[in-house]
């Protein structure tokens, strides 16, 4: 039974901003402020909303010598809840029903485990994601299976799971007229188009494994036996940095933004050709962009993130794990009730 309650629970995600207050005995903690010809604040309002979170997640092997690629995806659902916001605590709540997931029958089923907590300080932000998944389906079949046509089951690996864990820490430089917390949180708004240059220390933890080979039978005579996976770990340590820019046109706003990174890289990989490691230098990729509506009551928008991985195995091999996902949310500011207001200083 619990692990139904789990499941229930899969999608549920808690955005935590951390306070700063006097601490007794502590040293005061130095605020930070915007400029006001840029950011407007509205954390003393209480910010309800509707939310629905997608998820995206694959990974592939490629032989660069022959342009050969196989990748795996999860059967993942679409969830819907509900969040709020006011002052330094944000949360949202969410469900995934089964009827949210793609046509089992045809790409298999897959159980999940999410966790995604971001902490919003008054400059900088820290993200932190956790998911596991177990059943994958090919999602592209067609180059290896001569007669495959769009709408036939694809073929489906219950056994292939998955594991990733990511801590990352954002660092806009020019915090007094760019919020990185009033551009994702939406906490206020922006008056006027700004942009930041943004640095993004990043950790990444990635786990796969398989009761066998994972690299498909038909297509075996495309790539080498260090192509048949059984199980890899990878550590990967990365320095992103880039540009956000929010055009801002009366209430209406639109985000882009481009994080390259170097990654180091550590980990091991096992194979039916023997075991080896990741070259220890590879590229890394990390996307925000948002487009929405924000006023002092109204406030809905569509936000989306990516984050691709790549890592080369060997001179022809190469491995790419992309993780990311989309949100679309809904919201109203109301005035808190005098019990919120107590309980949250």
């Amino acid at each position: 039974m619990w692990k139904k309650w789990i499941l229930v629970l899969i999608t549920a995600v808690i955005s935590y901003q951390y306070a700063y207050a006097q601490i007794p005995k502590l040293p005061r903690i130095p605020k930070f402020y915007y400029d006001t010809a840029y950011i407007i604040n509205y954390n003393d309002h209480l910010a309800v909303r509707l939310v629905s979170p997608h998820r995206l997640y694959n990974f592939s092997i490629k032989n660069k010598a022959n342009n050969a690629k196989y990748t795996y995806r999860p059967n993942l659902h679409t969830g819907m809840g509900v969040g709020f916001t006011y002052k330094w605590l944000a949360i949202d709540m969410t469900i995934s029903p089964d009827f949210t997931s793609r046509n089992n029958d045809r790409y298999g089923k897959t159980k999940e485990f999410n966790f995604a907590a971001s902490f919003y300080l008054e400059r900088n932000i820290i993200d932190f994601q956790f998911r596991q998944y177990k059943g994958f389906y090919v999602s592209d079949p067609q180059k290896y299976l001569p007669g495959w046509e769009n709408g036939m089951p694809h073929p489906t690996r219950p056994d292939v799971t998955s594991v990733a864990l990511n801590l990352s820490y954002s660092i806009p430089l020019n915090w007094k007229r760019y919020s990185l917390r009033t551009t994702f949180l939406l906490d206020g708004m922006l008056k006027k188009s700004s942009g930041s240059v943004v640095i993004i220390p990043d950790f990444y933890y990635y786990h796969a494994h398989a009761d066998s080979s994972m690299l498909p039978i038909d297509y075996e005579a495309s790539f080498t036996d260090e192509a048949k996976i059984t199980n890899m770990n990878f550590f990967l340590f990365s320095m992103a940095a880039g540009y956000a820019y929010t055009f801002v046109v009366r209430k209406f706003y639109f985000t882009l933004s481009a994080f390259p990174a170097i990654s180091f890289n550590a980990g091991n990989v096992t194979s039916e050709g023997g075991d080896y490691g990741p070259f220890p230098v590879s590229f890394k990729f990390i996307s925000k962009e948002g487009i929405g509506y924000n006023s002092p009551r109204w406030y809905a928008g569509f936000y989306f993130v990516y984050d691709i991985n790549n890592i080369q195995f060997s001179n022809d091999l190469a491995f790419t794990n992309n993780v990311g996902g989309w949100r679309i949310f809904v919201g109203y500011r109301i005035k808190p009730p005098k019990a919120l207001k107590k309980l949250v200083e």
